[in-house]
């Protein structure tokens, strides 16, 4: 083994022990809420749902501080979201 293996082999339990602590960290109680019509349908208690929606966006060119377009620019937003809602 070579000694740069070893330093690989190492440093595995500390990536793994950043990952659990910014995922643990990340998990705390988020509360808001924004019903749109239609979206709202009663369940039964203890009914558990996975929403899932996709969204995209299209920026054509961005634009400087005094208002003109920047060549060959542009942007494309792929936003993926997941939405659990539990009824109790």
């Amino acid at each position: 083994m070579s000694s740069g293996e070893g330093r690989m082999a190492s440093a595995w339990p500390v990536r793994l022990a950043a990952c659990a602590a910014i995922l643990l960290g990340a998990g705390g109680i988020a509360s808001a809420q924004e019903i749109e019509p239609n979206e709202f349908v009663p369940a039964p208690d203890g009914t558990t749902i996975n929403l899932n929606y996709f969204l995209f966006g299209h920026e054509g060119a961005f634009k400087t501080t005094s208002g003109t377009d920047v060549p060959n620019s542009h942007a494309n937003l792929y936003i993926g979201v997941e939405r659990l809602i539990h009824y109790d």
